[in-house]
């Protein structure tokens, strides 16, 4: 699947296209019921936590998934890569991917 890397904002919303690693359970749970469940505690609080798309997104999803695995956070061996389009409001998107959350990212 192909995605152009694309971001629109229309209002107060934010429209984005990106990729999830997950378990191949959980990928086919998200896609049968078109939903995420939110995090409890995740690096930077509840939430779900996409890669924005790019030539590099699916790699980064697959790592991420591969670091949960190495971290015992995850109990099937076999992950998945879900491509999706993301509407969110401005207000609860958090970048993680500008220079200065990169930095805040990297002392955690």
């Amino acid at each position: 699947m192909s995605y152009l890397s694309v971001e629109a904002e229309t209002h107060s919303m934010l429209v984005l296209k990106g990729t999830h690693g997950t378990i191949l359970s959980a990928a086919q749970d998200i896609t049968q019921h078109n939903s995420f469940q939110k995090t409890k505690n995740g690096y930077t609080g509840s939430g779900v936590y996409f890669w924005r798309f790019n030539d590099y997104a699916r790699d980064l999803a697959v790592c991420w998934y591969n670091q949960r695995v190495r971290q015992g956070k995850f109990r099937e061996n076999e992950g998945a890569v879900i491509y999706v389009d993301i509407r969110v409001k401005k207000d609860e998107f958090l970048d993680l991917e500008t220079p200065f959350m990169i930095f805040l990212v990297l002392l955690l």
